[in-house]
């Protein structure tokens, strides 16, 4: 991405006037790219002013939890980086979990400690299988036992929020 906005930027305004000069019709997306490269080179420092306001936006925009909240939602939804960011959080777990148990915590303290590890997506799932673990069940039981109820109860809840209601 840092390549193309250097080609936009700097390359292509320094190669417009070259084609401009060449005096031919050139197609229509050519001619765009070349008009593109004409505005910065004749509006450069208000371009700048432009992008560097663009990204202080941005870095106020990131820096507030409630943004960053709402991103990492939606980015869960997304199907594949949803995913990777479950396995992501679920290695960070098991890697703490294991640390800690290997260290001589015992197992339901160990747990307890590691679900600031888990986002707001996962933590519900972890509570369960604590819960699980509490009442004497496996920790290998426990885990995809819990995943498994919560995925149940939310497709549940989002069958009864589809009704309608009478």
């Amino acid at each position: 991405m840092l390549v193309a906005l250097f080609l936009l930027g700097y390359v292509v305004p320094r190669f417009s006037a070259v084609y401009d000069d060449l005096g031919k019709q050139m197609p229509w997306g050519t001619g765009l790219l070349m008009g593109w490269g004409r505005f910065l080179h004749e509006h450069a420092v208000a371009a700048g002013l432009a992008a560097l306001g663009a990204a202080a936006g941005l870095v106020y925009l990131l820096s507030q939890p409630a943004m960053r909240a709402r991103m990492l939602r939606r980015a869960w939804r997304i199907p594949k980086l949803g995913a990777r960011l479950r396995l992501y959080e679920l290695a960070r777990l098991y890697r703490t979990l294991g640390m800690l148990l290997k260290s001589g915590m015992p197992a339901l303290a160990a747990m307890r400690s590691t679900s600031g590890l888990l986002g707001p997506e996962l933590r519900p799932q972890l509570a369960l299988a604590l819960a699980d673990v509490e009442q004497g069940r496996a920790f290998s039981q426990a885990m995809p036992s819990a995943a498994s109820r919560r995925r149940s109860s939310a497709h549940a809840a989002r069958r009864r929020a589809q009704r309608p209601h009478e």
